[in-house]
């Protein structure tokens, strides 16, 4: 089925169905309210010829059901609205394209699941989950802007969440904004932050929560800033995985604001560096920092009320590059032990 430029479409009331058995195509302007119902296959919110093409799904009971792919913009200009307790369900999710100039996914008090979710391509990337939204992905979600494109991605509010079952990967060769803010919650299994573009993650307000099932690493030109008494959590965590010329950083500001982790490696065998400040706190169980030749490990914890602690003997400060600690104006480090250069060639800075 077809909406064409300039058309539209309204599907409106409890028992109001509109299915089709194969693929719809939305150039126009599709509304799905008050309890109605569209399925499909596969789904294509596009309008090439730079007009806009939208669907909105809007009060509770209203569910748009596609078993296929939806692409939203990938040609000119597509937008998705999830409004009011409405519902959407996909086979997977592609947010932009190559041809893109606006593309934008809104989940407000309502509910999109879907298998993977791809942000990708060129022009304006939009996605914001706000006011208690909730948006599943049982495959990855990938935010790939490239070099002509920009990704905002906002988590907002009480109750908001992005859940992962596989990883999170954020950042491509454009710019990247990531957003977790007033008690949001993102988690995933393996978060991968950074890539050749920049990329800025702030995660911020008590509440707030970027989780890491298992493995978190941050590379590329990238800046996660943790705040305000918002947390990072991990099994394990990597900051400047490759040897690039970039330096990832870390910074957890403010009381109550915490990275907990069990493993941690700053500078695997680029450079990378973790800051503490103003009575922010850090807990974990092992630390390498810079761990091949090299490398460039660099660890901060600065201001009262700082707190790093290690939680086992195992605190290596530059066994194989460069390991660089400082703990200045009342910061605190606390550790079973701290071993300094313990490998032929390596350096360790302590101030």
């Amino acid at each position: 089925s077809r909406i064409g430029p300039r058309s539209g479409a309204s599907v409106v009331g409890e028992g109001s169905r509109w299915t089709a058995t194969g693929e719809r195509f939305v150039e126009g302007a599709l509304a799905v309210t008050d309890g109605g119902f569209v399925s499909n296959r596969r789904a294509f919110v596009r309008n090439s010829r730079g007009e806009t093409a939208s669907v909105s799904v809007v009060g509770e009971g209203s569910l748009w059901n596609s078993s296929d792919v939806v692409e939203i913009g990938t040609e000119a200009i597509g937008r998705v609205a999830v409004l009011d307790r409405g519902r959407v369900i996909t086979g997977g999710t592609v947010l932009g394209g190559t041809a893109t100039q606006i593309a934008s996914m809104l989940i407000n008090d309502s509910v999109w699941t879907t298998g993977a979710l791809s942000v990708q391509g060129k022009g304006q990337l939009g996605l914001s989950v706000v006011n208690g939204g909730r948006l599943t992905a049982t495959g990855f979600m990938g935010v790939d802007p490239d070099t002509l494109g920009q990704a905002n991605v906002s988590i907002v509010g009480e109750e908001s969440k992005v859940f992962v079952s596989s990883d999170l990967m954020i950042g491509g060769n454009g710019l990247t904004v990531f957003n977790v803010l007033d008690q949001a919650k993102v988690e995933a299994t393996d978060v991968y932050l950074g890539d050749e573009g920049f990329t800025l993650i702030n995660v911020n307000g008590a509440g707030s929560d970027l989780r890491a099932r298992d493995r978190l690493e941050i590379n590329g030109n990238t800046n996660l800033v943790v705040q305000d008494g918002a947390s990072l959590r991990s099994q394990s965590g990597v900051v400047g995985v490759s040897s690039r010329l970039e330096i990832p950083s870390v910074a957890i500001r403010g009381a109550g604001a915490s990275w907990e982790t069990f493993e941690l490696v700053v500078g695997q065998q680029g450079r990378g560096i973790v800051s503490l400040s103003d009575g922010a706190r850090m807990d974990s169980s092992n630390v390498l920092v810079s761990k091949e030749p090299g490398s460039i490990g660099e660890i901060n914890v600065l201001g009262v009320g700082s707190v790093w602690r290690n939680w086992s003997s195992n605190f290596l400060l530059g066994p194989k590059g460069e390991g660089r600690l400082t703990i200045a104006d009342g910061g605190t480090v606390i550790s079973r032990d701290v071993r300094a250069a313990t490998g032929l060639g390596s350096r360790a800075v302590i101030n």
